[in-house]
């Protein structure tokens, strides 16, 4: 009978304890998201650090990493099915946080762009020395566009 495995399920302990648990799957949830959260900051971080030391090819691994964990999170925080057993609270929190790190990823993408294009303008200038600002600030106006 259908209905009998339910009934010895219920009065098992072995059986009950092997059940997941709705919290624990929610409480997991939320430590995934928050370790998630905590990776695509320090990866933001370390990106922002190595463009200031001008190594390149490490802030663009940085930002990738930055990307790909935000494309992880987005899912979990966007759809209602996904994120249903955390605290409303908790849900509110994380969209926050994600939303500030799409705000410093965008915020990294740019400075990106302007760099790349005030080095092509001090290229087109023929590499002259000690006026990048003039650069800089051309590339910043064509970047607003």
């Amino acid at each position: 009978m259908p209905g009998q495995t339910t009934d010895i399920i219920k009065h098992d302990p072995v059986a009950l304890s092997l059940q997941p648990k709705k919290t624990e799957s929610c409480r997991e949830l939320a430590e995934f998201l928050k370790n998630e959260l905590a990776a695509c900051v320090a990866f933001i971080k370390l990106g922002a650090t190595m463009r200031k030391t001008g190594n390149q090819e490490l802030v663009e691994q940085a930002i990738g990493n930055a990307e790909k964990s935000f494309a992880t999170l987005l899912p979990f925080l966007s759809d209602s099915a996904r994120s249903a057993g955390l605290k409303a609270e908790e849900l509110e929190e994380f969209r926050a946080q994600l939303e500030r790190i799409r705000n410093s990823l965008d915020d990294l993408q740019r400075v990106r762009k302007i760099a790349l294009l005030a080095y092509r303008f001090w290229q087109e200038r023929g590499c002259p020395l000690g006026t990048p600002e003039e650069d800089w600030f051309r590339a910043e106006r064509e970047i607003r566009r």
